[in-house]
């Protein structure tokens, strides 16, 4: 982020803080969600979410979220919005809003990319089995999204045992579900 995106967030910011109470604006101030970029690796899916969470600890209105968006856009985010802006209708404008912004940046752009990072994650040097797991977890919830948990998990373990730094404990992880099929 740029010193004049960052300068403009926080301006926002200042803007939402005035018009909530002075711990609430604080507290939300501390949990305001990053820029949006709308570059393909962005989800806006889940940005739209954070935002949504933040703009409810500010307490926004529908103007309000409108009003502070801007700020928190850099990119092409912030071209579409300006193009989307112009055309905002007064009944439900948030929505509307939304769907624009769905519209132009679709979940499908950066799936491709995403599912390409969960399949070449591999367990770093001094990351312990467990984290690894559990980042290959996280990971999968977003590029498998609309799978099964079965399906999920079955994707997980075999990219945990191929991305397994330790041949020695690649090994040990299969004797054992040898030993306890469940």
């Amino acid at each position: 982020m740029c010193s004049s995106d960052l300068r403009v967030a926080t301006e926002a910011a200042n803007v939402a803080v005035a018009n909530a109470t002075p711990l609430s604006g604080l507290l939300a101030l501390a949990r305001m969600p990053p820029p949006f970029n709308g570059h393909i690796t962005d989800s806006l899916a889940d940005w739209l979410i954070e935002y949504e969470n933040f703009a409810l600890r500010m307490r926004l209105d529908e103007k309000g979220k409108i009003d502070n968006l801007r700020a928190l856009l850099n990119g092409p985010a912030r071209t579409a919005y300006d193009d989307i802006a112009a055309t905002v209708p007064q009944a439900d404008p948030w929505t509307y809003v939304q769907a624009q912004l769905k519209t132009r940046f679709p979940e499908e752009r950066g799936l491709a990319l995403k599912e390409v990072e969960f399949y070449n994650r591999m367990q770093k040097p001094s990351e312990s089995a467990e984290v690894y797991a559990n980042a290959l977890k996280e990971l999968s919830k977003k590029v498998f999204r609309n799978d099964t948990p079965e399906t999920r998990n079955r994707h997980v373990t075999s990219q945990f045992l191929r991305g397994l730094a330790s041949p020695e404990t690649r090994q040990q992880v299969i004797n054992t579900d040898l030993e306890n099929p469940t």
